[in-house]
């Protein structure tokens, strides 16, 4: 029961997030503007007019679990003071170095940070950073590359 929840978990989790970037960095057919817009903060600039974002062909939610789903990590922490309580979240591969993306209220005052693989396998993750006003973090686990499987993230 336990192995089929977090891959369930870690289906529903993959999918959010590619949901979420596919909104973010795939261009919709509402986008009439041929034009990229560049800004620096301060000032708008325009870059030609042909269209430089590649469109990709659509998944089925099949095809986009079978895709992802081994990129997707379950995570628990261990809190000093609580060793009654090991709260979990979800989170995926960046990279083949082991670098981890997940939310920063996920590894909040963690003492100790535990990733687990589709396979069962776990590893200890080491802190890199987090930002709390973007709720994003970043872990490391450093295994070998053989196991880590990036996702694809998209280049807007």
């Amino acid at each position: 029961m336990a192995k089929s929840g977090f891959v369930i978990g870690s289906i529903v989790g993959a999918a959010a997030i590619i949901l979420l970037f596919a909104f973010v960095f795939v261009p919709t057919q509402q986008m009439t503007s041929p034009e990229l817009i560049i800004s620096n903060g301060y000032d708008a600039t325009s870059l030609g007019d042909e269209n430089t974002l590649p469109i990709k062909k659509n998944l089925t939610l099949v095809e986009l679990f079978k895709k992802t789903e081994q990129g997707v990590v379950k995570i628990e922490i261990s809190v000093a003071d609580v060793a009654d309580r090991k709260p979990v979240g979800s989170g995926f591969v960046y990279d083949i170095l082991g670098h981890t993306i997940t939310n920063a209220h996920v590894i909040e005052n963690a003492t100790k940070v535990t990733v687990t693989f589709l396979d069962g396998n776990q590893y200890n993750a080491e802190i890199i950073g987090a930002d709390k006003f973007t709720d994003i973090a970043v872990i490391k686990v450093n295994e070998k590359p053989r196991l880590l499987h990036p996702l694809d993230i998209g280049d807007s």
